[in-house]
């Protein structure tokens, strides 16, 4: 079974490209708790993909009702 084509994991340099920040904010963010920061060894971190989706879905202005 061939793995899914979106990243389950954001290294921090795709993270900024992929949500158009800066390193500082992306990094602020995690300060926040708005975005999960995993160690994957000790000098590399990564942003899983779950977590940067749920960032962005918080984005997105609610649906009106109309």
């Amino acid at each position: 079974m061939p793995l899914a084509a979106t990243p389950l994991m954001y290294r921090i340099n795709a993270a900024v490209t992929t949500l158009g920040l800066s390193r500082a904010t992306i990094y602020r963010l995690v300060k926040q708790g708005e975005l999960e920061l995993v160690k994957l060894s000790t000098n590399a971190s990564a942003i899983p993909a779950v977590s940067l989706h749920a960032y962005l879905a918080r984005c997105l202005p609610a649906k009106r009702e109309g």
